[in-house]
């Protein structure tokens, strides 16, 4: 009876972890642009780890670089968020090579996108083209409330 009831607990753990997997939001940006970009994410509901580092809610967090004609996945993005948070927003913008960091209320609309977070989409991918700007985000983008 104790192998059983153990057997059952493995499985359920296993079960359970599987479905943790599925349903990690990873978030990939395709920068299929000649420029090397530098993307930008901001959001009303970090997690305490990343709200230590970066108080303001307001302003843009640096994540890095993202080389021309290449991409980046930051997987799973929900571990950046809190999980208590009730409507995640995740708004994402980038600079090219030289340019000062982005300014909130002052990003173009061509290079923002803002995400209405879901956990448990599998992946939302934005895409850059070689002008440089976004021209598609999937899921659907919702960038109408203004909130660079």
């Amino acid at each position: 009876m104790k192998m059983k009831t153990m057997m059952l607990a493995i499985a359920g753990l296993a079960l359970a972890e599987m479905g943790l997997e599925a349903q990690a939001a990873d978030v990939t940006v395709i920068d299929s642009s000649s420029s090397p970009i530098h993307p930008y994410f901001k959001s009303n509901c970090w997690s305490a780890d990343m709200k230590a580092n970066n108080p303001d809610p307001k302003q843009w967090v640096f994540f890095g670089g993202i080389g021309a004609r290449s991409q980046f996945t930051w997987g799973p993005f929900e571990d950046l968020l809190n999980p208590k948070c009730k409507h995640p927003k995740v708004s994402f913008t980038y600079v090219l090579d030289g340019e000062p960091p982005p300014v909130p209320g002052k990003v173009p609309k061509a290079r923002k996108a803002t995400l209405d977070f879901d956990p448990t989409v599998p992946a939302y991918t934005i895409t850059i083209n070689d002008i440089p700007v976004i021209t598609g985000v999937t899921p659907a983008d919702d960038d109408n409330d203004d909130d660079d």
